[in-house]
């Protein structure tokens, strides 16, 4: 995300990057008034945040670009088309600064858009957060609860300054794993109490959107519940499911190149292994190597001698 005013309040010691932005006089020019020559006179690096290395830091311009939307993410998908549906309604009408928004009784609580996402790894959760984040055209912010460490004080500082990033830049708003955050309360776990009424305190004035995914339904504490506008349930991947994560999957790799498709019994096949989708994901990105580096034509023997070494059996114990 280019924003050289948020990097100048987030890193206000770094004076250097900062030079060429300081000035007594702000101008204010049409883009398309500008020549070739007076855009030579322009700084060769911007300012910025990385989403993926959570960093502030000065981008090369000739390395930036504008953002290409994925429209069909959400479509693809691998739950029921009612729940996608009112998923799709939600973040793409949910605007907390509009005047006809919903607020509480206290003003500025009660803003957000808290989407609760349960399942076994590899089923799609994380997946959901990416698409709701293309289909309304925001950026996603993704942090697992063990990025946010263990510390009170310091999970709350990190989490202060998560959630001014995304409010600034309305993203939507991941926590992986976040069940420390969601466990139930109880007498002797002091700790986890605190950081549990610390994220209801954060989620209490947060106006954006957020997803939270959790392997421990059954386990989160009452005061969340309340808080929750939409959950839904992955179960375990069925060979329906699986064939429509491997034709998604193989659709990017069969695209360049038409004539290399596999029949249906092959596909038929391929789902019905146990494998998970991002398992399904990991053997599709390796096929996807070798074709490219060796033009080996797509072939069901191909991803046959990768799911060997993929999900091969650990080593049986000692006797």
């Amino acid at each position: 995300m280019i924003d050289p005013a948020a990097f100048g309040s987030h890193n206000p010691d770094a004076y250097e990057l900062l030079k060429p932005w300081v000035t007594d006089e702000v101008v204010v020019t049409d883009p398309d008034s500008l020549k070739d020559e007076d855009l030579l006179l322009c700084n060769h690096r911007i300012l910025g945040y990385s989403f993926v290395q959570k960093t502030w830091a000065a981008f090369s311009v000739s390395n930036t670009s504008d953002v290409i939307w994925n429209e069909d993410a959400f479509d693809k998908l691998i739950i029921a088309e009612k729940k996608r549906r009112m998923i799709r309604l939600l973040v793409q009408s949910h605007k907390p600064n509009s005047d006809g928004s919903f607020d509480d009784i206290i003003k500025g609580k009660g803003r957000g858009l808290v989407g609760l996402l349960s399942g076994s790894p590899g089923v799609g959760k994380s997946l959901t957060a990416e698409a709701v984040a293309e289909v309304s055209h925001r950026p996603l912010y993704s942090v697992s609860a063990g990025e946010l460490g263990t510390d009170v004080q310091k999970v709350d500082d990190r989490l202060g300054m998560i959630l001014e990033i995304v409010r600034r830049w309305e993203c939507v708003l991941l926590i992986d794993e976040a069940d420390v955050f969601l466990y139930k309360r109880g007498e002797s776990q002091v700790e986890r109490n605190a950081l549990v009424s610390i994220f209801l305190r954060r989620l209490e004035y947060f106006s954006g959107i957020i997803i939270l995914t959790t392997n421990r339904q059954k386990d989160i504490d009452e005061a969340f519940k309340s808080r929750i506008h939409f959950k839904f349930h992955y179960p375990p991947l069925h060979a329906e499911a699986r064939l429509k994560i491997w034709e998604n999957m193989l659709a990017s790799v069969t695209d360049k190149m038409p004539d290399w498709k596999l029949n249906d019994e092959d596909m038929r096949s391929l789902a019905s292994k146990p494998l998970n989708g991002r398992e399904i994901k990991n053997a599709v990105s390796c096929v996807a190597s070798i074709i490219r580096a060796n033009q080996e034509p797509l072939s069901m023997s191909l991803i046959k001698d990768i799911l060997e070494i993929l999900v091969e059996d650990e080593e049986p114990e000692d006797q």
